[in-house]
């Protein structure tokens, strides 16, 4: 339903989706997914709270292709600031598969919460540590240019 309604409505200038609690699993997620990666639907997404809502590995999968197809948008849409996607059963294999999205400038995030996901503490540290390099390279031409 909120997919229909999001398409029929584009574009939105919605800042914030709260979907948490909801028990949405993967396949809500695969239909989330390309209005994630649409330049004409939700441009100015800042927040994406997808707590509890067991997506597992292939829903974490499916949500950074999305965010990876988002990153390469002409022109790209800004960072999201919150991707929040708390006890969702993703484990060790989601949070590393988000690090390496996100090391590889194909999920641009500025903070991601994966807590209560049965990740070992370093993967989730090896995530934090992407994040903040993505940043410091986002960051960087901006410096360089002034």
């Amino acid at each position: 339903t909120l997919a229909t309604l999001v398409r029929e409505h584009a574009p939105l200038a919605v800042k914030n989706i709260y979907l948490d609690d909801n028990f949405l699993g993967a396949e809500a997620i695969d239909l989330l997914a390309p209005l994630l990666a649409s330049s004409d639907v939700l441009p100015s997404l800042e927040r994406l709270v997808l707590t509890s809502n067991a997506m597992g590995e292939h829903g974490v999968a499916t949500l950074c292709a999305a965010l990876a197809a988002r990153a390469e948008l002409e022109p790209p849409p800004p960072p999201l600031a919150l991707l929040d996607i708390a006890s969702n059963e993703i484990g060790d294999g989601g949070v590393a598969a988000l690090a390496s999205a996100v090391s590889a400038g194909r999920c641009a995030v500025e903070r991601v919460d994966v807590s209560a996901n049965g990740a070992a503490e370093a993967t989730e540290r090896e995530l934090d540590q992407a994040i903040k390099i993505a940043k410091s390279k986002r960051r960087a031409p901006a410096a360089s240019a002034s």
